[in-house]
This record gives structure tokens, C-alpha cells and sequence, in this order.
């Protein structure tokens, strides 16, 4: 188990989100919840949301081969569902140094 999966299991799948993945910014796991991973490239979508948020705004994002609808976008986040849990546990990341 890697030192990142606690955070999927007790922060996220733990506050009722069936699924989560950790990645880096690079594209690669670090953790994920059972049974979800992303495919091929759809990682690197994601990153590049972040650099260009209002593109990921129009044309949403593919998770797991599933299309989201993005609903707000900046260089720190990206809002689907869950915001108010992932946006706590990215403040505690950041104060950790991450």
C-alpha cells in the first residue's frame, strides 16, 4: 500500500465518494479506490486543466471512461463533485508541503 492510499480510503471513499484517485503531476498513481482507475490518457486531460482551465470548463473531463461536467475551473482546482472534501484535504496536502 502506498503512503497515499489512507487518504483515498479514510478521506474520500471514507466521506461517501465511491470513487478517488491520487495522481501526480506527472500522470502517475499513487493511490486509487478499488476497482477505479484512470485509462490511458486521461490523466494527462486532467493535468492540462489545470494550465488551461477554461477549456476543461466546455468540455468537461473522462474519468474511468466516464465524461464529468466541470463546473468551475482555476489553476488549484478543478469542481466536479465532492469539492467541499477534496478541497479540505488539498489545504492539508499544502500545509504538509505538497
Amino acid at each position: 500500500m502506498s503512503a497515499w492510499q489512507p487518504y483515498i480510503d479514510n478521506n474520500l471513499v471514507g466521506a461517501g465518494f465511491a470513487n478517488a484517485q491520487i495522481i501526480g503531476l506527472d500522470g502517475s498513481n499513487w493511490a486509487a479506490s478499488k476497482g477505479f482507475s484512470l485509462k490511458n490518457g486521461e490523466e494527462k486531460a486532467l493535468i492540462g486543466g489545470f494550465t488551461n482551465p477554461a477549456n476543461v470548463v466546455s468540455t468537461g473531463v473522462v474519468l474511468n471512461g466516464t465524461k464529468y461536467y466541470v463546473l468551475k475551473s482555476d489553476p488549484r482546482s478543478i469542481y466536479g463533485a465532492a469539492a467541499s472534501v477534496v478541497e479540505k484535504l488539498a489545504d492539508y496536502l499544502i500545509d504538509q508541503g505538497y
